[in-house]
């Protein structure tokens, strides 16, 4: 397939699937030839007969060369889908599960807690792969790593008859379903737990680009609310570079307490402060906007967290893939929803004025 044009196939599969199932193509009709049929449903004859591959492939429909395809029964197509697996392809951008913490891999569990014992396989995507629209085969896209760039892709591939999940991302086209946490609002929330600690010198430390510019802005929001001057730490730039500068906020502005955007940023300022100098937890107080549980442990530092239900997002994509697979002819709409965050404090110093020292 010539790389940046859509595939039909999806939409193609979507259209046949609910014609066998409405009885319009009843089990045991011919399917009209390949050229009159490509004809009726206006694509060409092979993208009908890669639609046509995975129809065979699902057992709802058998191929006799020189006879033509044919409807299978649909109690022998519940049996062969058995035999065979009846295996769903859930194309996942390669992000999700190459992160070395628990980020991606929680929302993985929870996508396939939800799928529950519906035969499916993970097939891992490329983030070219999916914006190129090479997705033959796929039955599905849960996709993480690209950003709302990729909406128009994204909502054709949908429109198109392919389910499509984003996670922490909040497209704007009804035919893309979401599920996300509104990281403004829990960034604001967050901030605003610090302030009511006592806390009123405070630092960003990270970049605020893409999506999670939300949560510099939820951030600021807060600051802005109690007139606090709403101190940014950029995290780039080489390590003996990023030490010294946070050195330099925490000791110089005497800052009091810290505001990781995500967790790579707190294991990076854990890393700079372990040469010497402040301490997290016993000279200042550091919050997170991610799990951290595995730098806290490896630093020995109380990091406390907004803390998002990955496993409870996935659980809710995964389910409704699982009822778009079992229902094809009265597909579910897409789930368009927000998740809250959890705000996990671990400071026995300063965050015990909020009643909370777990």
């Amino acid at each position: 397939m010539p790389r940046g044009r859509p595939s039909l196939v999806p939409g193609v599969v979507a259209q046949l699937v609910a014609q066998i199932e409405s009885g319009a193509f009843p089990a045991g009709a011919a399917l009209p030839g390949e050229a009159e049929f490509a004809a009726q449903i206006g694509v060409s004859r092979p993208t009908l007969r890669r639609a046509l591959a995975v129809l065979d492939e699902r057992g709802l429909v058998e191929r006799h060369p020189g006879k033509g395809t044919f409807v299978r029964d649909p109690q022998q197509s519940r049996g062969l889908q058995r035999d065979r697996g009846g295996v769903r392809l859930i194309g996942i951008d390669t992000q999700i599960v190459s992160d070395s913490d628990d980020y991606y891999r929680l929302f993985l569990d929870g996508i396939l807690a939800g799928l529950g014992d519906l035969p499916h396989r993970i097939v891992m995507l490329e983030g070219a792969q999916i914006l190129a629209e090479d997705l033959d085969g796929i039955d599905a896209l849960a996709v993480m790593g690209l950003s709302l760039e990729a909406e128009p892709v994204l909502a054709r591939l949908a429109h198109g008859g392919l389910p499509v999940v984003l996670f922490n991302r909040q497209p704007n086209d009804a035919a893309l379903g979401y599920v996300a946490v509104d990281y403004r609002v829990e960034a604001e929330q967050g901030t605003q737990a610090l302030i009511a600690a006592g806390h009123r010198r405070l630092c960003y430390v990270g970049k605020g680009r893409s999506v999670k510019g939300a949560r510099l802005a939820g951030y600021r929001a807060a600051c802005a609310v109690q007139g606090i001057e709403p101190m940014v730490l950029d995290n780039s730039g080489n390590m003996p570079a990023f030490a010294a500068a946070l050195r330099a906020a925490i000791t110089d502005s005497q800052t009091e307490a810290l505001f990781a955007e995500d967790m790579s940023t707190a294991a990076r300022i854990c890393t700079a402060l372990s040469a010497g100098g402040p301490q997290i937890g016993r000279d200042i107080e550091m919050l997170c906007f991610d799990r951290c549980g595995r730098t806290a442990t490896e630093f020995a530092v109380p990091i406390s967290e907004i803390r998002m239900p990955q496993q409870a997002m996935g659980a809710r994509a995964g389910g409704w893939l699982r009822e778009v697979f079992l229902h094809p002819a009265a597909p579910t709409p897409p789930p368009r929803e927000l998740f809250a965050a959890e705000l996990l404090f671990r400071s026995t110093r300063t965050f015990a004025r909020l009643g909370d020292t777990s």
